[in-house]
This record gives structure tokens, sequence and C-alpha cells, in this order.
């Protein structure tokens, strides 16, 4: 087992988790019973060591006979506004199926995974309360921290989620009184360590947020509290932001909104679903990424059709009934 993973978002690479560290504290996700008492069960640690980590290599599709050749015409995507060509690998797989993949850049500036993933939410017309949170399964403090969370827009913003994300990396909201006596400082401590171990080095130039500063300050009996609470605000901050984006927060974001969230890769035919913490047959409703040049993310939209790509939409969200088939078969 790998200690981490590493992947380049927005242009940076990033931690993906700590893997073999986390499980040697914890021997599962810790959920609660009544709201409060946590319980540690065993599927934590391998659920989200996993969240970075793939299957072998898909199976292949094999084409059907294609039914419009766009080699020498306009590309399905250039029909629909602000919607771009991907890799050719892509089109190659999936246009002899009569379908294919475009991507819609939503906004770097650091933020390209939370962009993406509001964006979509926005154009799709899902506000918060059509959405909600999903909190079963997650730590008694995330839990609790969230459902009191104070979200004051009609739809998630980049400020939201990662707000969602600060409190799942700490384990609570550093503020929400009712939550931090479930606080496990434990789990903190442990994801501290896996960052402050790759902190600095070429790869990872971009974690900004000083996790070995913070670790070095906890063992030297520093104020726990205010600690967390200042990890919080760097990992919550939208503007010139310490943090960028992770497979980790993919798969949080996964979970709490209930959804199956798909990342294209641009160099290799990979399709990668995060879930949460749900089981492996478990599949809800589709929202599709696509990672452009392997460094920064986009929003995915699927032509269903392209023999009719001037009359049916783009789209890139899918009840569990509509998503293709094609794409669940590949996806690891």
């Amino acid at each position: 087992m790998l200690l981490f993973t590493r992947a380049l978002f927005c242009g940076a690479a990033v931690v993906c988790l700590y893997g073999r560290h986390l499980e040697a504290l914890h021997t599962g996700v810790t959920s609660r019973d009544d709201k409060g008492q946590a319980a540690i069960t065993a599927d934590t640690a391998k659920s989200i060591s996993n969240a970075a980590k793939f299957k072998q290599k898909q199976p292949v599709i094999q084409p059907q006979v294609k039914r419009k050749d766009w080699e020498n015409g306009p590309h399905p995507c250039s029909r629909y506004n602000s919607w771009k060509q991907v890799d050719k690998i892509w089109d190659n797989l999936l246009m002899p199926r009569n379908m294919t993949i475009c991507r819609k850049n939503y906004g770097a500036d650091g933020n390209c995974l939370f962009n993406a993933i509001a964006g979509i939410l926005r154009d799709h017309q899902l506000t918060r309360d059509m959405i909600g949170l999903t909190t079963t399964d997650l730590p008694a403090s995330v839990s609790l921290s969230l459902e009191d969370t104070n979200f004051t827009d009609t739809f998630y913003t980049v400020a939201d989620l990662r707000k969602i994300i600060a409190v799942r990396f700490v384990g609570v909201d550093p503020y929400n009184q009712a939550a931090l006596p479930f606080w496990n400082v434990s789990e903190l401590i442990t994801k501290l360590e896996v960052y402050a171990g790759v902190e600095g080095t070429a790869d990872y130039g971009d974690i900004r947020w000083e996790p070995s500063k913070f670790l070095n300050q906890i063992r030297n009996n520093g104020d726990l509290l205010d600690i967390a609470k200042k990890i919080f605000s760097r990992l919550a901050q939208v503007s010139n932001p310490y943090s960028w984006g992770s497979y980790e927060d993919i798969d949080t974001l996964a979970h709490v909104f209930n959804l199956d969230i798909y990342l294209f890769w641009s160099n290799e035919i990979r399709l990668q679903r995060f879930k949460g913490l749900r089981h492996e047959n478990a599949l809800r409703p589709a929202l599709i990424l696509y990672y452009h040049v392997m460094q920064h993310f986009d929003g995915a939209g699927v032509i269903t059709n392209i023999d009719e790509a001037d009359t049916i939409p783009i789209r890139s969200m899918f009840s569990v009934r509509r998503f293709p088939e094609t794409l669940r078969q590949i996806a690891t």
C-alpha cells in the first residue's frame, strides 16, 4: 500500500490522502449513535485511503459502427457555447458509439475543483435545498458541524464547498461548541504528519498552509483549539487559497452531496468514480469532471447522441438511470 498518492490540480501537486498512517491510527470510520457517541467501524481508513487508488485497467469497450464522421467537419462540442473538445483519445473511444464528451472551464485561481463543482450544480439548477447534506457515516464531530453550518446562498458556492472540506479535514468546525466534545484530535495529527512529510518538496510546492509548523506547535503543547482554528481558516480561504484540491476533497463532496462524482483523465482512458463512504454498488446521481492536461479541473459534458448534437442538451449531471452505461462500464 502506498503512503499517499499525488495528483496535479489547477497546476499544482497535492497530497491526496494518508493511507497507511491513517490505517495505523484507525481501523475504520467513525459514525455516531444518536447524534452523540462516536463508534469506530472497520471501514473508515480503508474507505478514505482508497479514495485516490484505482482498480486494474478497465475493460475495453468494443466500438460500434460510426453513424457520422465528424473528423472532417465541425466537432460536436463546438455547437455548444463555452464547451471545448477534449483529448482525442476520448473521441476515438466514444464517437464510434455515437457519443462524446466536452469540457467547460469554470475558472482557475486555485479554486478550479470547487469552481467546477459549484458551477455544474448551478448550471443544472440544483439548489442547496434540493441537494441537502448527507452526514451519515461521518464522524460525529463532522456531522454535527456540517448540520449546524449556516449556508446563505440559494446554490452552493465555492466558499461553501471549501468550508465543508475544512470541516472534514480538521475533523470539526472549531467554532462549534456542540461538536467539539466529539472531536478526534489524533486523526488530525495523523493527517498533519503525512502532509508535513512532503511539504516543501518539488512535487508538493503548493502546500502553503504550513502543516509542519502546526504539527510542531501541537508537539510543543500548543493550544489545540487555537491551532485547529488557524488550520480551518487557511483551508477554507477562497481568495489566494492555501490549498487547491485533492482526491480526498472530491470523495468528501461526493459523500455529503450524495453523488457519484466521475473524473475523466485527459492522458489515458481512465474514468475514476468517487463515491464517498458508500458501498461500491450503491449508485447515485452522477456529476462529471474533466482533468484537463492533468493539471486543471474542468466540468465535463456528455453528448449522448452526436447525430443530434444541434438539438439535444449537453449534460454534466445524470440521474442513476440516465447515466450512460458505456461510461459506467469503464469507470474505476
